[in-house]
């Protein structure tokens, strides 16, 4: 892992903020995890790693899947995988994907790529239960791009993608219930029944046998009718069982199925159903009956044992029911044209035998006797078939009035015969069926071919009770064709239409709950306001309610707005009254609805006390009873769905409450969208008024460098309108030079390319629409937009900035403080004044070994400033929270050294009347900085050595071992390696003193700091002492540089301190410095190129009054153009505020 994690050379850093604010935006963020609904957690790595092509990424991956820990996590995060915070913290990837190693790898690559990622994803709790989850996931990286951990949002969409499963599975459960419906429909013979239903069967339960069986009970035995299985069968069709085989007969017989849950744990049953050999391990009988009897057995087999649930169990009794209901009709069809054609049979051997008698009269008395006999007696079997077939028969005259019904009628519509026969047939039937009766198309159809079959009419019993049955009948007409008689027989199918009724109905709600949800899926985030109110249309209308509304809550639940309502006809609205509903005002129904309940109220005269403000609430708005549905998201309540009943009181089933749940469900999905959608606008519409009111110019263009946006800027900048720039190639506006660095950096693989973005070189020029070229300063960087890269170029003009930096040098006296603070903060590092190239080596030395805790070594003459680069370090480690202590070594008698540094004990050596601490251990988990090290007498140093070492000392006079954690920065001003070889410096002390030497240069090694130096401690005691001075004279500037400061920037500010009280005006000149002497030390009097320069540029500023252009400025005196001298002055550190 040391090339993913290896660190790039440090940048350099903003300075730290404030320690207060700090701690109230941890407190704030602290307060936020702790109280979110949604999942928050931190995973961090225990060292960062890189994540580019230069890495193996595989090799990281198995590092990150096992150092990648579990940091931090709140009380929802915890509350979705079921564990305490003891057991979360440390788990790692391979912890969480346990389950599915490739899967997470996977998801933690694309997640890597792309530094976030969002995905829904099925994971498992602690207890290995699955749970599905929704997150974003923010990757973190340090200063020099390595990836240090990431940061997650969770919620848990378990019960949500529940919904959907079971939705789904219902749907198909329906489509093939109603596919099962019609091919029983479209069959005749049981045998055709029984089959269309097993073809159907494994679409509903996933079986390897399913087979029907009809019972005769007098026989004691059971006949299949119908079997369908994947393997090799011994029993087909017309395999004869015993009942026993079936289980519990009596058990059947009461509605009740069998279950085997495994057959190797029960005995076998007597006959034996033989399903062992088939595959079978778990099976299901139940029982199929019609009208209260037991007429057969649905038997339906699965390969695993265990595995028929409660659902399979009420599946396969729902296709019982409707199967039971066509075998009883088909077999009473079935029975009644045996009878028929029994009847038939008997008439023709009859009318054979009066044809015999004709031989002769004495045969024809003998034998018209023995046929009225044989007459009587089939007569009387045609009754006793009349009345005591299980069927309804009924006979009308001419006129449709009733003649002659069988007992079956009158049992099934409870009637004595007296109260039927002579009256018409339609004071039986409904209204409908009775204007069908005499339509005149039937009636014509009817008369021409004497029969009709299989009409669907309904009679009125004498309870009041509705039954629906399947009529034909066939009529007897004279010889002029006069119908003279009518034969009806009706088979009661009231059962099955009962059973069509409610699959259609159950149909028409999955349709309206799939129209409404298919409605929102296809709505833009502007169509949900009217997508909501078509839904509570169609939900109002549905269920027949006055009024359907929607709420939604505000002020943390406390009040409520009634932002839909729908209506019926005749009933007043009341969303005008509900804008701003004290909601807690009303705390028995808040109460619920925040907790998630559904709240049903079947009649709001009845509520109790506790619900009194409720009661007088909706009996003001005249409600009788109410059903409210809380909105839910992200397991928050939002608001909630009502339904309402004025004009009379209304009861819900549990299945309406159930399907109005998945609506509320959609409709707070849409407003969740739709509230998504309008948070990204506002977001892009920040974003664009932020790059329209850019001042410069921003132009985007694709990789073909046509123009795809351009601000305002832009326009004024290259003066072409914005709709004439887009769509058109770049390369007119853009002088060659500019163009080859941007179709560089386009080409460019993206490896090679900056981090961020691309500063342009100095001296590129860019073209308006007219032709003319005008100098600019650019950047260049890439934008992913999606299917391909954009590219996007920041440019200004610089000849406008010259001509503000032209009206700036008229105010002078205005911005020169501002200026000077400006230059202060670019060139400051902390407390540290200073921006030569030996200064910024400085400063990154700092940067690398502040937060490491080595020792580090100062070395650098008297007044240098040692002591802030000591603060610095000490500011820009793990210990800054402690106050960093400091002992000048050489200030300290040689006696008083040791008890100064490791303290001393009461009586330790005369005057030590107390205990005292000594510098380390005040310095315990903070810095203790050492200056003029060199100064230590040499028995002080071995103590000193063993404390850097092992950390540990006694105090002078003690014998208590203290250990302490101390980090030492030494400083010193002699050469310490020559004190080594003259034995006046210990060679280990030093070797363990000198791990990170820093050498800080003096003043005259830093001579462009001595403006900035200047300036500052200028600006400094004229604050102190009240005077305002505006800053040096150039030649009191060109002295102070040529000076060679043996006392460093501490004699600097000496100077300057003196001078500040010498001035009287407002201009610090030479004679205040009171420098005398030669200006170099050593007799360097000769002035090199770059000096002579400078000296030559501050005479021109001093004979121009300061003033740069025009002609009497600096710029005409030295025949230069003034951007030139100012960039010259810039690069000789002459500060360019003395001369606007």
């Amino acid at each position: 892992m040391s090339q993913a994690t290896k660190a790039r050379p440090a940048q350099s850093r903003r300075p730290f903020p404030r320690l207060p604010a700090l701690r109230q935006d941890a407190d704030l963020l602290e307060l936020f995890f702790a109280q979110s609904l949604d999942g928050f957690f931190f995973m961090m790595l225990d060292e960062p790693v890189r994540w580019d092509d230069t890495v193996n990424k595989e090799e990281v991956l198995d590092y990150v899947f096992a150092h990648q820990r579990m940091t931090k996590v709140n009380e929802a995060m915890l509350a979705q995988y079921g564990a305490a915070e003891a057991q979360f913290l440390g788990l790692t990837p391979n912890d969480f994907y346990a389950h599915d190693l490739p899967y997470g790898r996977r998801i933690w690559r694309a997640f890597f790529d792309a530094g976030h990622l969002h995905l829904e994803t099925d994971e498992r709790r602690l207890d290995g239960t699955p749970i599905w989850i929704e997150g974003d996931y923010l990757c973190f990286y340090d200063q020099d791009g390595r990836i240090t951990g990431h940061f997650g949002i969770q919620r848990d969409i378990t019960a949500r993608k529940r919904a959907e499963e079971a939705l789904r599975q219902a749907n198909r459960r329906l489509k093939t219930l109603q596919e099962i419906d019609h091919a029983i429909l479209a069959a005749h013979s049981p045998q055709e029944i029984a089959a269309a239903a097993m073809r159907h069967m494994h679409d509903l339960i996933p079986c390897v046998r399913a087979s029907v069986a009809v019972f005769d009970q007098s026989a004691g035995e059971a006949t299949l009718i119908a079997i369908r299985t994947t393997a090799p069968t011994q029993m087909g069709v017309g395999t004869r069982l015993p009942l026993a085989a079936f289980g519990d007969i009596a058990a059947l017989a009461a509605g009740r199925p069998r279950v085997v849950r495994d057959v190797n744990e029960v005995a076998p049953d007597p006959g034996g159903l033989g399903v062992r050999h088939e595959g079978v391990r778990s099976y299901l009988n139940v029982p199929l009956l019609a009208q209260g009897e037991l007429i057969g057995v649905l038997n339906v087999g699965v390969d695993q044992p265990h595995a028929l649930q409660a659902e399979h169990v009420e599946i396969a009794q729902e296709v019982a029911t409707n199967l039971a209901v066509a075998l009883s009709q088909a077999r009473l069809l079935e029975h009644i044209a045996r009878h028929a054609a029994e009847l038939e049979a008997r008439v023709a051997e009859r009318t054979a035998e009066l044809s015999a008698l004709n031989a002769s009269l004495q045969q024809e008395i003998e034998n018209r006797k023995r046929a009225e006999v044989m007459l009587r007696k089939n007569e009387e079997r045609y009754r006793i078939l009349y009345h005591q077939t299980p069927i309804m028969l009924h006979s009308l005259d001419k006129h449709a009035r009733l003649v002659s019904v069988n007992q079956h009628w009158l049992n099934v519509m409870g009637y004595t015969r007296e109260e039927v026969l002579g009256r018409p047939v339609a004071e039986f039937q409904t209204e409908q069926s009775a204007r069908f009766a005499i339509d005149y198309h039937f009636r014509e159809q009817f008369l021409q071919t004497g029969k009709a079959e299989n009409l669907e009419l309904q009679f009125l019993k004498k309870d009041g009770g509705l039954i629906e049955v399947l009529l034909s009948a066939e009529g007897t007409f004279d010889e002029q064709g006069e119908l003279i008689f009518t034969q009806s027989f009706l088979v009661d199918i009231t059962a099955r239409k009962q059973a069509e009724r409610a699959l259609h109905e159950r149909l028409a709600i999955e349709k309206m709950i799939g129209d409404i949800s298919t409605h929102f899926i296809n709505l833009d985030e502007a169509e949900i306001e009217a997508g909501i109110d078509y839904a509570l249309r169609r939900l109002g209308e549905f269920e027949g309610v006055d009024r359907s509304y929607l709420f939604l809550l505000f002020e943390e639940g406390r009040r409520a707005r009634n932002t839909h309502e729908w209506c019926a006809p005749g009933v007043s609205p009341q969303i005008h009254h509900l804008q701003n509903l004290a909601f807690d005002q009303l705390p028995w129904v808040a109460r619920r609805i925040l907790s998630r309940e559904t709240l049903f109220v079947p009649r709001v005269a009845s509520l109790p006390v506790a619900a009194e403000a409720e009661k007088l609430h909706w009996q003001e708005q005249g409600i009788q009873s109410l059903l409210n549905v809380p909105l839910v998201l992200g397991g928050k309540v939002m608001g909630f769905l009502g339904f309402d009943s004025v004009r009379t009181e209304k009861a819900w089933a549990e299945e309406d409450v159930r399907r109005l749940s998945i609506v509320s469900e959609i409709i707070a999905n849409s407003l969740h969208r739709r509230a998504a959608a309008a948070a990204l606008r506002a977001s892009e519409a920040r974003v664009m008024r932020i790059f329209e009111s850019a001042m410069d110019a921003i132009i985007t263009i694709d990789s073909r460098m046509q123009v795809v946006m351009c601000n305002e800027a832009a326009e004024k900048v290259f003066r072409c309108q914005s709709a004439e720039m887009k769509g058109q190639r770049l390369e007119g506006f853009l002088s060659e030079g500019f163009l080859a660095l941007l179709h560089n950096y386009m080409q460019a693989p993206a490896s090679a390319r900056p981090q961020k973005y691309l500063w342009a070189p100095a001296g590129l020029t860019a073209l308006r629409q007219d032709g003319e070229a005008f100098p600019v300063e650019a950047t260049i960087s890439r934008v992913e937009g999606g299917q391909q890269d954009l590219f996007t170029i920041i440019l200004r003009d610089i000849n406008e900035r010259k001509q503000a930096e032209e009206a700036l040098a008229q105010l002078q006296n205005q911005n020169l403080y501002l200026r000077e603070e400006q230059q202060r903060r670019e060139y400051n590092f902390g407390d540290i004044i200073g921006g030569s190239p030996a200064m910024r080596q400085v400063y990154q030395s700092i940067e690398m070994v502040a937060a490491t805790g080595t020792t580090v070594m100062l070395l650098g003459e008297t007044g240098t400033g040692k002591e802030l680069i000591a603060r610095a370090i000490h500011q820009r480690s793990s210990r800054k929270e402690q106050f960093m202590v400091t002992v000048n070594c050489g200030a300290l008698p040689a006696g008083l050294v040791e008890s100064e540094l490791f303290g001393h004990e009461k009586g330790a050596f005369t005057g030590a009347t107390a205990q005292k601490k000594g510098r380390f251990e005040l310095a315990h988990k903070s810095t203790l900085f050492l200056d003029e090290i060199g100064e230590l007498p040499l028995e002080t140093q071995v103590k000193l050595l063993r404390v850097l070492q092992e950390q540990t000392f006694e105090r002078v006079g003690g014998t208590q071992t203290l250990q302490v954690n101390v980090r030492v920065i030494a400083a010193t001003n002699r050469d310490l390696q020559e004190e080594v070889q003259r034995g006046a410096f210990r060679a280990d002390l030093f070797y363990r003193l000198n791990i990170f030497p820093i050498p800080i240069p003096p003043l005259r090694e830093r001579r462009d700091d001595i403006p900035l130096l200047a300036d500052y401690f200028l600006q400094q005691f004229a604050r102190r002492l009240s005077k305002r001075i505006a800053g040096l004279s150039p030649a009191a500037a060109e002295r102070l540089s040529r000076y060679d400061w043996p006392g460093n920037v501490r004699e600097l500010a000496n100077i300057i301190e003196r001078a500040v009280i010498l001035c009287q005006g407002r201009v610090l000149q030479e004679e205040h410095l009171g420098l005398a002497g030669p200006a170099r030390a050593g007799g360097e009097n000769f002035a090199t190129l770059e000096e002579a320069e400078r000296r030559h540029i501050l005479q021109a500023l001093e004979k121009s009054g300061g003033v740069l252009a025009g002609p009497k400025g600096a710029a005409q005196l030295l025949g230069i153009n003034r951007s030139t001298l100012w960039s010259r002055m810039r690069k000789l550190g002459i500060n360019t505020s003395r001369s606007e």
